[in-house]
């Protein structure tokens, strides 16, 4: 399991970034509680992050650790959204973690602009469904144009 600890996310040498990561866990804290509140209500709780680094194929490893944890304290499933370009996903302890799904509709730039990746112009919408034993997900790819 996962663990954030007040005194590991305060050891930021700058103010700046102390205050970014003091803030970021009061928000966890924030989730934490959305979760409890949503199981104990009967819900599933989902979890839907917009963070990521944009134009990364790739999760980061803080961004994995998060999710993951986010899983260990009851959510059902984590989409992810951000970073302009799919991240791909996993199942963690039968829960759906999405990284990111990509953009889904966002015509942006000229035409042959270098400065745009290929995976700006396709994604996956992520479908879930809840059962006895975990949330499924069905990936559902497609693609866009510039125009």
């Amino acid at each position: 399991m996962a663990a954030f600890s007040a005194p590991m996310v305060c050891q930021a040498q700058d103010p700046a970034t102390a205050a970014k990561q003091v803030q970021a866990l009061v928000g966890q804290g924030k989730v934490a509680d959305a979760i409890k509140r949503a199981l104990l209500e009967g819900a599933e709780p989902i979890i839907y992050f917009h963070g990521g680094n944009e134009r990364n194929p790739f999760p980061s490893p803080g961004k994995k650790e998060l999710y993951r944890h986010f899983v260990d304290m009851g959510a059902s499933a984590v989409v992810a959204m951000h970073t302009h370009c799919p991240q791909g996903y996993e199942i963690y302890k039968n829960c759906p973690i999405v990284y990111s799904m990509g953009n889904f509709y966002f015509p942006h730039g000229t035409s042959g602009s270098s400065s745009l990746l290929p995976t700006w112009y396709y994604g996956y919408l992520a479908e879930l469904d809840f059962r006895e034993d975990g949330t499924a997900l069905r990936v559902i790819p497609y693609t866009f144009a510039e125009e």
